[in-house]
């Protein structure tokens, strides 16, 4: 089931943690190009040995169509780790989302300071506990 953190993600270990939890079991990560008609900066361009492809793509929590997807291999891993949560917000790269059998397990929308999971009932009560506040993503 799909969940919305229902406060903002400031702590950067709290990040770190939804990271540690997801990336594991993501296949691929995408990301919504914001500035698609300049140049990539070095650090996305040292990533290019992993892009898949980059595609127009609606089906997402939050409609867009311009995409790049990565698989996951040690550098995408060091790289989505190195940028706190808020380091997406207007980046070249932003609204980072892992992807899990072609379904968002993780997704952000970084302007709108939005994050969504897609888990069970048992692994957001723990998050919960842990001091989270994941609430149930009602879709129409």
């Amino acid at each position: 089931m799909p969940y919305a953190l229902t406060t903002t993600l400031d702590d950067h270990q709290k990040w770190v943690e939804l990271l540690q939890l997801f990336l594991p079991e993501a296949e691929f990560v995408e990301f919504h190009v914001l500035y698609k008609s300049y140049a990539v900066n070095n650090e996305i361009a040292g990533l290019q040995a992993d892009r898949i492809e980059a595609k127009e793509r609606n089906n997402r929590f939050f409609p867009d169509q311009r995409i790049h997807r990565y698989r996951i291999s040690d550098s995408i891993k060091n790289f989505i780790l190195s940028k706190p949560y808020h380091s997406w917000l207007n980046y070249q790269y932003e609204d980072l989302t892992l992807i899990k059998d072609e379904e968002e397990i993780l997704s952000t929308i970084t302007h709108e300071n939005y994050l969504f999971i897609k888990t069970n009932d048992t692994l957001r009560a723990d998050l919960n506990r842990r001091g989270f506040n994941f609430g149930e993503l009602f879709e129409p």
